[in-house]
């Protein structure tokens, strides 16, 4: 492929191409723009972790037993619309994290229901750490015991430990010993959090959110 035709393909200036290639331009954020149309993944492209030619973008989802072998979640913020009320999500990075299709079938969901976060902070360690991945079933948001997400009313998310003890009372509690947890009266957690869904996964910071090293640059507030 020529340097004209991965522009014309890329959406990129022949220009931006050819400062790529030779070195001058080392800007991560065109990785996307020039992973579909030479038929690499981002990963690959960026780092070199996945060998070429085992992994590779492709129109239509490769298929084992008829289902799709892997899946791709976009990294995403989740936002209040302020005139409606309701639950948003902002498009941080596409296809950002990869599943394979057992994934889902393990956890019991569905891929439309899930959603992939950063956790930005601290105040979660050690059961996350500032800039680690998770996913959030989005179909699971009645209140109950395990770890839960959700929304303040200035549209920031957040991770909690839940307790739901027998008399109705809801307890929240920081991972970080540190910070004492935070006690609801039955029935009023109902009345007073925003549920975004449970947390079925993370992952370290290492695992993914190096391999895009600009990542942190897309969050806007």
């Amino acid at each position: 492929m020529t340097q004209a035709q991965l522009s014309e393909k890329s959406g990129l200036s022949q220009s931006t191409i050819a400062q790529i290639e030779s070195g001058r331009n080392q800007a991560t954020r065109y990785a996307t723009r020039l992973a579909r149309p030479l038929n690499v993944t981002v990963a690959w492209l960026l780092d070199g972790d996945e060998p070429d030619g085992q992994i590779r973008w492709s129109p239509e989802p490769q298929r084992v037993d008829g289902k799709e072998e892997y899946l791709f979640l976009d990294l995403v913020e989740p936002v209040i619309n302020p005139e409606t009320n309701d639950l948003e999500w902002d498009l941080s990075h596409p296809q950002a994290l990869r599943l394979h299709w057992t994934f889902f079938a393990a956890h019991k969901v569905k891929p439309e229901n899930c959603r992939l976060l950063i956790n930005w902070g601290t105040m979660e360690e050690p059961y996350l750490f500032h800039e680690d991945w998770f996913v959030v079933d989005v179909a699971r948001t009645e209140i109950r015991t395990g770890i839960m997400a959700f929304m303040h009313a200035r549209s920031d998310y957040y991770v909690r430990n839940v307790i739901v003890n027998p008399d109705g009372s809801t307890r929240l509690e920081y991972f970080n010993s540190r910070h004492p947890p935070f006690d609801f009266e039955p029935q009023m957690a109902e009345k007073v959090l925003r549920p975004i869904g449970t947390v079925i996964y993370r992952s370290t910071r290492p695992t993914f959110s190096e391999t895009f090293k600009n990542l942190s640059k897309l969050k806007i507030r």
